[in-house]
C-alpha cells in the first residue's frame, strides 16, 4: 500500500518522505573577502540573470500544476489511442484494490474514502489514522496542504500523526492510503468533514465525470461520520440516505489546484528576463543589505591594534611546498604573512570623508602594497544614472579599486565608525595592524 504521491487525485507520499576568525587568507585581504555576496567588482552576478529571484519557488509550484496536466496529457492519450485502436487503458481499479496487500473488511470492489482535514486537530486525526492503518479499502483524502505548509512539510507532519512509536516518526507509513485530492471534494461537494464517501470500483462513475480520476460509482455519502463500515451496513438496508451528523468541523485546507496555480502566476508575475529590471533589483537588494548594517560617523579619534588568531584545520604551505603552519596550529597570520594592505572604510556620500582619503594618501605608509577602498554605502547619483556609475567615479577619483562593505569583513576588521583608515606598522621584527578612525566636523 504506501502512502503514495498525487496532485488531483495522485497520491502523495510515496517512500516518504572556536569562534569565527579570518584565515591567513582572509587576512591578507582579496577582492573577493571585501566583495558582496555574489558580486565581483559591481559586475551583475551571471546567476541572477540565469536564475531570478524565487525561479526554484515558480518551479515547484509548476511541478505541482505539472502532476495536473499529466492527467490531462493521459487523457489526451488515451483519445488519441481511441481512435487508433489502442488499448491504453488502465489496471482495473478494483482489481488493483483486491491485488494490494492489507486487511479489506468491506466487499471486494467497495472501497470508502475518509474526506478530512487538519482542522479536525492533531488528536482526532491520529486516532482515525491508527484506527484504519491496516485497512486497504478506506483511505484518507485531504483537499489541500494547510496554510503555511509545503507538501513536504505536510507529508513528514502526516508521518508523525501517524507514528505508532517514536521511532516511525518521519518515515513514511507503509500500511495506509493517505492521498491529496481536490477534485474529489468539488465531485461530492464535500465542506465538512469528516465525510465518508463509500465508492463501488467495479462500476463506472456518474456520467460526466472525467475518466481519467481514480473514483467509482459512489453509493453513499455520510457527513460528520468516519466509520465505513457502519454507513456500508446502512447502505446494505438501504438506509443510508441524508445521514448528517453536528459533530463536524470546516474543511480549511484551500483546493490544491487552485492554491498551486495561483501561486505559480503570482510568482511569474515577478519573474523577468528584463536585465534593466534585473540590475534594478540588484542594486535595490545591494543597498538594502548595506543599510541593514549601518556604520556611524566616528565623533571622536581613536588609534587601536587589531589582533589576529588563525587555527590551521590542515598544513598551509607556500608555492614551494615548505609547511608554514600544521594542522591544528595556532598562530598569529601576521606572523607567517605579514599584512600588507591600506584599507579605507568610508562613506562615500559624505564629503568629508572623500577628501580624507585624498589626503591621507598624499602620505604614503611603509610596508603597503596595495591600497583599497571599501564603501558602507552605494554612492549618490543622479536620478537616472546608475549606481555603478558612482562607484566608477570613486575609482576615477581615488585610482584604485573601490568595494563595498560586507558582514565578513566589518567582523574580522571590527569596523565600528567612518572614516577608518586600517594599515601595517612594523614594530621590531613584528608587522602590527592598525586600525584608525578620525572625526570629521
Amino acid at each position: 500500500m504506501g502512502v503514495l504521491n498525487r496532485l488531483g487525485g495522485v497520491l502523495i507520499l510515496s517512500g516518504m518522505i572556536c569562534p569565527q576568525l579570518p584565515g591567513a587568507q582572509q587576512y591578507r585581504l582579496t577582492p573577493e573577502d571585501v566583495t558582496p555576496r555574489g558580486q565581483k567588482e559591481f559586475g551583475l552576478c551571471p546567476d541572477e540573470i540565469a536564475s531570478p529571484a524565487r525561479l526554484d519557488e515558480f518551479r515547484s509550484m509548476a511541478e505541482e500544476i505539472g502532476g495536473q496536466a499529466g492527467i490531462e496529457t493521459a487523457r489526451t492519450i488515451r483519445k488519441v489511442g481511441e481512435e487508433m485502436g489502442i488499448d491504453t487503458s488502465e489496471p482495473d481499479t478494483a482489481e488493483a484494490l483486491a491485488a494490494a496487500p492489507g486487511i479489506a473488511k468491506l466487499p471486494e470492489g467497495i472501497r470508502a474514502s475518509i474526506l478530512v482535514t487538519a482542522n479536525l486537530g492533531e488528536n482526532t486525526l491520529s486516532d482515525l489514522l491508527h484506527r484504519y492503518r491496516l485497512r486497504k479499502d478506506v483511505r484518507f483524502v485531504f483537499r489541500g496542504v494547510p496554510d503555511g505548509m509545503t507538501i513536504p512539510e505536510f507529508g513528514l507532519w502526516l508521518s508523525d500523526l501517524a507514528a505508532l512509536t517514536e521511532a516511525d516518526r518521519g518515515s513514511a507509513p507503509a500500511d495506509m492510503n493517505i492521498i491529496l485530492d481536490p477534485e474529489l471534494f468539488m465531485l461530492t461537494g464535500a465542506e465538512l468533514a469528516p465525510t465518508i464517501v463509500l465508492e463501488d470500483l467495479t462500476r463506472p462513475a456518474p456520467d460526466g465525470t472525467d475518466p481519467g480520476l481514480d473514483l467509482g460509482r459512489i453509493i453513499a455519502r455520510a457527513e460528520g461520520f468516519s466509520d465505513p463500515d457502519w454507513l456500508y451496513e446502512r447502505h446494505l438496508a438501504d438506509n443510508a440516505e441524508d445521514l448528517t451528523n453536528p459533530n463536524v468541523v470546516e474543511i480549511t485546507e484551500e483546493n490544491l489546484i487552485s492554491r498551486a496555480i495561483r501561486e505559480a502566476e503570482a510568482v511569474a508575475s515577478r519573474l523577468t528576463r528584463d536585465p534593466e529590471l534585473l540590475k534594478e533589483r540588484f542594486w535595490s537588494r545591494t543597498a538594502s543589505e548595506l543599510s541593514a548594517m549601518p556604520v556611524t560617523p566616528a565623533s571622536e579619534a581613536r588609534e587601536r591594534e587589531l589582533h589576529f588568531m588563525f587555527r590551521a584545520s590542515k598544513d598551509i604551505t607556500d608555492h614551494e611546498g615548505r609547511v608554514l603552519a600544521h594542522a591544528g596550529e595556532v598562530f598569529r597570520p601576521g606572523d607567517v604573512l605579514p599584512f600588507d594592505r591600506r584599507i579605507f572604510v568610508i562613506d562615500p556620500n559624505r564629503a568629508g570623508e572623500l577628501q580624507f582619503v585624498e589626503e591621507a594618501l598624499n602620505s604614503p605608509r611603509q610596508g603597503v602594497n596595495r591600497a583599497l577602498v571599501i564603501a558602507t554605502a552605494l554612492p549618490a547619483t543622479a536620478p537616472g544614472v546608475d549606481p555603478w556609475q558612482g562607484l566608477q567615479d570613486l575609482v576615477s577619483r581615488f585610482g584604485m579599486q573601490v568595494f563595498l562593505l560586507n558582514d565578513q569583513f566589518r567582523d574580522n576588521f571590527q569596523i565600528e565608525h567612518t572614516p577608518t583608515e586600517i594599515y601595517p606598522q612594523e614594530e621590531e621584527s613584528r608587522v602590527l595592524v592598525l586600525s584608525r578612525e578620525v572625526a570629521i566636523r
